[in-house]
């Protein structure tokens, strides 16, 4: 036996279960496939200072771009504030920092170190990279959601969203990473301008793979950013229907690959730092009883329940928002507390508001509420 554990894949998720795991004295084996870690970036970039503090992470200057206040929710004429504290990473920056955390405790770790395929013969697996073949006693999925692995194993596929953005130059942004809710210009998604230190990303989520350029293109148009230089184009498919199984025997999902990104905007890094640490605690719990069995590392999938909030509900209050017009989209906003983590009293002023517009009530609008509520860095909304 080489491994305790094999990781594949080398983004948050991966790293995060990887730095945990040998925290616990595993022996853990890291494969990414890309020759860089952190590279290529795929996502806004975005962590609330919520989720650093969480897990004790003081990045150096090099990972962060720039900090920033909070998130605006912009509508045609309105807007809402999240008043939460965070950092716009350089994210492969950030990567590679994790990436040596992990290795000063003893990981090793492979780049340009694709995996072929994935097999298990008498509880052993044994990981395919090119002319190497790796044996451990349990695999972490940390590949994102177009795993062939999990997929494989699994049996399970996610429904998706694109995002696209570009890295913008010679942009004028403010300390606040503004979210916009256009549905005609993202249809089932948002928008956003997150600030960076030498200029922002501009970018959408949408269901619309085919169309997602042209959107982004009338978006820059129409808050006049279209002549600014693009100095890259970036992004992704996004897990957008929630979780499934994450286990089975000797193996355990993490990251998008299990489904996990925030509900509502899709973010996932939280996230996937989260389900990292839970993976590693249950992979040591099992390894203690030398079990690796469905039953024993059952206990990952009740930690995150327990620690997540439910996907199913708020699943219900994105669906409702995304189907609304623009027109609906702002009176939504023009009622929302004008900051999303109000207090009560706020709080019953939106719920004065809604008793004057019971088309909204009928829309959903209650619904839409509690999904909003749990964007917040508390629940891993960023």
């Amino acid at each position: 036996m080489d491994f305790d554990l094999i990781i594949v894949g080398a983004g948050p998720a991966g790293l995060s279960t990887a730095y945990h795991a040998a925290i616990e004295n595993l022996n853990v084996l890291l494969l990414e496939e890309h020759e860089s870690i952190g590279e290529p970036v795929h996502c806004g970039e975005c962590l609330s200072n919520i989720a650093l503090q969480k897990f004790n992470f003081s990045p150096p200057e090099s990972a962060i771009s720039t900090k920033v206040s909070g998130i605006d929710l912009i509508s045609e004429n309105h807007h809402s504030l999240l008043p939460e504290k965070g950092v716009v990473l350089n994210k492969n920056n950030f990567e590679q920092w994790l990436a040596d955390k992990a290795a000063s405790k003893g990981v090793e770790i492979k780049t340009k170190s694709k995996v072929d395929n994935v097999t298990k013969e008498g509880g052993v697996w044994s990981v395919k990279s090119g002319v190497n073949n790796y044996k451990g006693k349990v695999l972490v999925d940390a590949t994102g959601v177009s795993s062939f692995i999990t997929k494989k194993i699994l049996n399970q596929n996610f429904e998706t969203v694109v995002g696209i953005q570009y890295k913008l130059g010679n942009v004028e942004v403010n300390e606040k990473i503004d979210f916009y809710v256009i549905p005609s210009l993202a249809p089932h998604g948002y928008l956003w301008v997150i600030p960076k230190s030498d200029g922002a990303n501009v970018g959408l989520t949408t269901n619309q793979n085919t169309k997602a350029k042209i959107y982004l293109d009338l978006f820059l148009k129409k808050i006049g950013l279209s002549e600014k230089p693009k100095l890259k184009t970036f992004g992704g498919l996004i897990p957008a229907s929630g979780p499934k199984k994450t286990f089975s025997n000797s193996f355990i999902a993490v990251g998008d690959a299990a489904g996990f990104t925030s509900p509502l905007f899709e973010g996932g890094t939280h996230l996937s730092l989260k389900s990292g640490q839970l993976a590693a605690k249950a992979i040591k719990q099992a390894a203690d009883k030398n079990d690796f069995s469905e039953a024993s590392l059952s206990a990952y999938e009740s930690e995150w329940k327990k620690e997540f909030p439910d996907y199913s509900s708020i699943l219900k209050g994105k669906e409702k928002f995304y189907s609304l017009q623009d027109k609906e989209a702002d009176e939504i906003i023009s009622i929302m507390p004008e900051k999303i983590s109000g207090g009560s009293s706020e709080k019953l002023l939106s719920a004065l508001k809604l008793l004057t517009k019971p088309g909204l009530a009928k829309k959903g609008a209650l619904e839409i509420f509690k999904a909003f509520s749990y964007s917040q860095a508390r629940f891993y909304g960023w």
